[in-house]
């Protein structure tokens, strides 16, 4: 268990990144109402729309009127809309259906995980998206030396060293890395904290890092569909504040 020295001062962080002034109050309420209300077209690419986080995506996307380009190995497990363009095909082995998805687009965005990271990361890299934000997990990119340990002993210096690869490609092509605390499936409270920072965020009574709902971590990358200030930066994304009534709160 982690030290109760440790469980201090990450309570400390937290207590000190949630009082601030510095949280947007409005963040996701203000950026779907401007997506809303656009004229133009914003098209996004989506890699990984069948899984857990993907598919939260793929409807707040189609909720805020962004055309979507996505990939998937199973069409059928998407439902069809018609600003929907649907690719098949393997963002491991499938270079040319990669590149298919993410020429013009304003963005790609990748919530592909397991034990292909690495030629993930490869494959988009390859096709130069104007912008690129991968989720990979805390714990990488030096962001939480704690949280790689746990990370390590959960699911093997193998698998941890092909998200730490990944995420590694990302940043050095100068586009950006999502960082989420552990995942679960229950109902989001629409809302998330966002840091540059590291560190472990939010921690249980025991010391481990609280767990976001994937709901919460799409939320999150639909924002930043039109909100640029993560760009070419490595972002750890924490659970909010159950008792904070502010929506998509935000630290820079």
């Amino acid at each position: 268990f982690p030290s109760r020295e440790f469980a201090g001062r990450q309570i400390r962080w937290y207590a000190q990144k949630t009082s601030g002034a510095d949280l947007d109050a409005n963040r996701s309420q203000t950026l779907a109402h401007k997506a809303e209300g656009r004229s133009e077209m914003v098209t996004v690419g989506l890699i990984g729309g069948t899984g857990g986080i993907g598919t939260h995506l793929l409807t707040i996307l189609i909720q805020r009127n962004y055309t979507v380009r996505a990939l998937a190995r199973s069409p059928a497990k998407l439902r069809s809309h018609e600003r929907l363009t649907v690719v098949k095909g393997d963002v491991t082995a499938d270079e040319a259906a990669v590149l298919e998805v993410c020429q013009g687009c304003d963005i790609v965005l990748s919530t592909v995980g397991g034990c292909v990271m690495s030629e993930m990361a490869a494959n988009i890299l390859k096709a130069k998206p104007p912008r690129f934000y991968c989720v990979t997990t805390l714990g990488v990119g030096g962001s939480s030396e704690e949280a790689a340990e746990m990370l390590t002993q959960m699911i093997g210096k193998a698998n941890f060293d092909d998200y730490d690869n990944a995420d590694k490609r990302v940043r050095s092509n100068g586009y950006t890395a999502v960082r989420p605390t552990s995942l679960n499936d229950k109902k989001g409270i629409n809302k998330y904290l966002a840091t540059d920072e590291i560190g472990m965020g939010p921690i249980d009574r025991f010391g481990y890092p609280l767990a976001i709902a994937r709901s919460d971590v799409a939320l999150f990358l639909a924002d930043c569909v039109e909100d640029t200030q993560w760009d070419n930066k490595g972002v750890q994304v924490h659970k909010a504040a159950s008792s904070d009534k502010r929506s998509g709160c935000n630290v820079s």
